[in-house]
């Protein structure tokens, strides 16, 4: 039984799958897969994606995580807003704009591919949204933020973590936002769950990390980056976590 990670698919549902069958994962035979957040936006096919990561963990319980990305976490700001509450109206003008210029028009055209969306009708777009898929927003905002791996000295995360500070004490934000703070430098909290776990994490692209050497993960003294640049159009990454071999897919589509 293996462990497999992916990070950062960004709605590129072909070259992600393509990645996963030349990984040669075997969930059937007990393998674990782990994606570490940012299935939607920029890519076309977004709603494939996340529903291929649900399907999974409900015919492989316990076998498939899919953790909380800064993406999912645009995406359900946007939809929990109350555009009636007071202030409502501002809060869904600022998170919409927000997810919207981050890719999110995308992830809207593949949720709902009927409707011909316009980008300022954020009320439209919400109502839709809800109605549509109300079951799978649910299954979104209970992603989890992070997982230990105990027995491989592994900590997998979107982002990071922030230096001196305990794993129960971390912001939800850093864990799905942090990126030259932690990459750059990280410091545990001595006695924490942290200390002496290398941190597997995706978000910042490895093209953008320190020293990288142009293919595959990028790997740190306390981290491993797995965030291939599928957003801007490069690549996606599966890595087997056991002996540190991976898979890398150029991607094909355009993205937005």
């Amino acid at each position: 039984m293996s462990t497999y990670v992916c990070s950062d698919i960004h709605g590129q549902f072909d070259a992600w799958l393509d990645a996963l069958v030349k990984s040669n994962i075997d969930l059937s035979s007990g393998d674990e897969l782990i994606i570490l957040g940012d299935l939607i936006d920029r890519g076309e096919e977004s709603l494939a994606c996340v529903e291929m990561a649900f399907e999974l963990m409900d015919r492989y319980p316990g076998q498939v995580t899919y953790l909380m990305g800064n993406h999912e976490k645009m995406f359900l700001d946007f939809v929990k807003t109350n555009p009636e509450s007071p202030n409502g109206y501002i809060d869904m003008m600022i998170t919409g704009s927000h997810w919207f210029q981050n890719g999110g028009l995308a992830t809207v055209s593949s949720f709902l591919s009927e409707v011909e969306v316009e980008r300022e009708n954020f009320y439209a777009v919400r109502a839709s949204l809800i109605q549509k898929h109300d079951n799978l927003i649910e299954r979104l905002n209970n992603l989890p933020y992070y997982k230990v791996d105990k027995e491989f000295n592994f900590v997998y995360v979107h982002a990071g973590f922030r230096s001196d500070r305990r794993l129960e004490d971390q912001y939800k934000e850093d864990m799905l936002w942090i990126r030259e703070e932690f990459f750059k430098s990280f410091t545990p909290v001595k006695g924490d769950v942290l200390e002496g776990k290398l941190i597997i994490h995706g978000h910042t692209p490895v093209q953008y990390m320190p020293d990288y050497q142009g293919g595959g993960f990028y790997q740190g003294k306390h981290h491993i980056g797995i965030d291939g640049g599928a957003a801007a159009g490069n690549s996606v990454l599966v890595v087997k976590m056991d002996d540190l071999s991976y898979v890398e897919e150029k991607i094909k589509n355009e993205v937005v």
